[in-house]
């Protein structure tokens, strides 16, 4: 199952509940004393084809929201890749120059892999006496409509080797 497929499942979800919602806040009529509107057949319901403002607009913010919100949670999901691969890189090498070289590949090939927007000076994998340290930094931006949200990731791993 793709995370299209679970977003899409969480929308129809957000939005019957919704739908519920408004049912049950439409039932509080009857502790008001007004008398309720015979709305057994959908022709006959009074608000029939009307929709009130504020529920339009409700209905537009949860729906920019959970844009933003499968943005940011696909970038997080490629961070928690790209740790995992660091943290990895981080346990394997040695203090032999061809080991810091082969890690800095790996952590490379990862990116590419993400498809992350990360240059390979912005790897950073140093073997030093008696210490093994990795430094990944990156920007991602996520938004909608010319408005955009820099989230700034960065990924630390060291391990002493005695």
């Amino acid at each position: 199952m793709s995370l299209t497929d679970l977003v899409r499942g969480w929308l129809d979800t957000l939005f019957f509940a919704m739908v519920e919602v408004i049912r049950f806040l439409k039932g509080d009529a009857k502790e008001s004393g007004r008398p309720l509107p015979d709305s057994t057949h959908l022709s006959t319901h009074p608000m029939k084809g009307r929709a009130r403002t504020g529920s339009l607009l409700l209905l537009l913010l949860l729906a920019l929201a959970a844009a933003l919100g499968v943005q940011a949670l696909s970038a997080y999901f490629e961070y928690l890749a790209l740790a995992d691969t660091v943290r990895l890189v981080v346990q394997d090498v040695t203090l032999a120059p061809q080991r810091v070289t082969e890690g800095q590949e790996r952590i490379m090939a990862k990116v590419r892999e993400l498809g992350l927007p990360i240059r390979e000076d912005q790897v950073i994998l140093t073997a030093e006496t008696g210490k093994v340290s990795a430094r990944v930094r990156w920007q991602r931006p996520i938004g909608l409509l010319g408005f955009t949200i820099p989230l700034a990731f960065e990924v630390k791993e060291a391990r002493s080797l005695r």
